[in-house]
């Protein structure tokens, strides 16, 4: 429930662009709680947060206990046994360094959830939006059928009373075995899309996925504070800048490891008296406090640590400038594709009105005449894919708006 609790305060705030708000925020819901990749990169961040408490506390105190099985004669007295106890303290700074390079190595499994979590959710609306594709097409090839199966009928009336001949009838036929075998390749290509979603829900493959039967346009606004947007907010942009964190402040904790660690001990011995003779002090145990310090003589080991990681953040600038230079790159093309997808919709939709009037022509001279046969099936024909381009074309303004959001990571 950790991750939903993450995750839902996003949900809250989401475009469910073209799709029922409630539906799509349950399945991004159900998502959010069940899909394994993210709970895997969940439990990843949980275990990295442990690591802090690891090296942030002080090593364990040493007691050593020895027994003479011999005893060590001293001028007050035979050496029974020792005791030592030894408590170990970095050098000033180091478990703080320790403890903020594991925090800053936390904070990047946390923005790889982050990223993984956008991601997800543009591939729920993705698969949502390709089975939508895939209902709609079943739809517009469902009224194709029933247009000439209407069709169909007054052929056949025009046949028996001698207007037409049988090969118009066939023809007829023929076109209906071709909807009736396309409308079962669509059924057939349904189930892998439902599949594909379930799985990012970890449902059951053949669970019914709900998508609305038509779709609308909220279409995001486009200026160039978008694309500054992308470049301060985008998921992976975020992990590589938290990496960049990350590697400065393995410099820091790499600079302080060449400096020594200072021990602190007490050793205690138990010594018996003598007893062939007084004195003073005669069987005093013995008390003596200990210092310690580790020297870093070779150098070079903790030098070439401090490298290593300067060289790593010279990496990650690169990365980032190449990672920022793509980003602007994918955004122009994703704004340019939108554009054309919305000219296309203006343009079929003009398309579709026209052609409906031009096919309530060819319809009525064909049942007064019984001219224009060829022209009304090509007439019906050329309205279903100017119907299916325009859907095709919505989907792809949707999706365009919610690849934008996935780039801007935008709640």
């Amino acid at each position: 429930m950790k991750i939903l609790k993450l995750i839902l305060p996003l949900l809250l705030f989401i475009s469910s662009v073209g799709f029922a708000q409630g539906d799509l925020n349950e399945y991004l819901s159900i998502a959010a709680e069940n899909n394994p990749a993210l709970k895997a990169k969940f439990s990843q961040y949980m275990a990295a947060v442990q690591q802090i408490d690891q090296v942030d506390a002080l090593p364990d105190p040493q007691v050593t206990f020895g027994y003479f099985v011999s005893p060590v004669e001293t001028r007050v007295g035979a050496q029974q046994f020792k005791i030592s106890l030894t408590q170990k303290f970095p050098w000033f700074g180091k478990l703080d360094a320790r403890a903020d390079s594991k925090a800053k190595s936390a904070q990047i499994r946390l923005k790889e959830f982050d990223a993984l979590k956008y991601k997800l959710i543009y591939d729920v609306k993705k698969i949502c939006y390709n089975i939508y594709i895939n209902r709609k097409e079943v739809k517009l090839v469902s009224e194709q059928m029933m247009f000439y199966q209407a069709l169909e009928s007054l052929i056949e009336t025009k046949y028996q009373s001698g207007k037409t001949g049988l090969a118009d009838l066939m023809r007829i036929r023929i076109k209906l075995n071709d909807f009736q075998n396309k409308l079962d390749d669509l059924n057939s290509a349904l189930l892998p899309l439902q599949a594909d979603f379930n799985k990012l829900l970890s449902r059951p493959e053949s669970d019914k996925v709900n998508v609305s039967e038509d779709i609308t346009l909220d279409i995001l606004e486009d200026d160039s504070s978008v694309r500054d947007s992308i470049l301060a907010n985008n998921a992976n942009l975020s992990v590589m800048h938290q990496q960049k964190e990350a590697a400065l402040s393995q410099i820091e904790s790499s600079k302080l490891e060449s400096y020594p660690d200072i021990a602190f001990g007490l050793d205690y011995a138990m010594v018996t008296e003598r007893p062939d003779i007084v004195m003073v002090d005669n069987g005093k145990d013995i008390l003596m406090p200990m210092l310690s310090m580790n020297i870093p003589l070779f150098s070079s080991k903790y030098d070439a640590k401090v490298q290593e990681y300067e060289y790593q953040s010279e990496m990650i600038d690169y990365q980032i400038q190449d990672y920022q230079n793509k980003l602007s790159a994918d955004y122009q093309r994703i704004i340019t594709d939108k554009q054309n997808s919305l000219r296309n919709i203006k343009y079929l939709e003009r398309q579709i009105k026209e052609s409906y009037d031009v096919l309530e022509i060819l319809y009525t001279e064909y049942s007064t005449k019984g001219n224009n046969y060829l022209d009304l099936i090509m007439q019906k024909e050329q309205i279903i894919v100017y119907e299916y381009k325009l859907e095709l074309e919505k989907v792809r303004v949707n999706l365009s708006d919610a690849l934008i959001d996935m780039l801007n990571s935008k709640n």
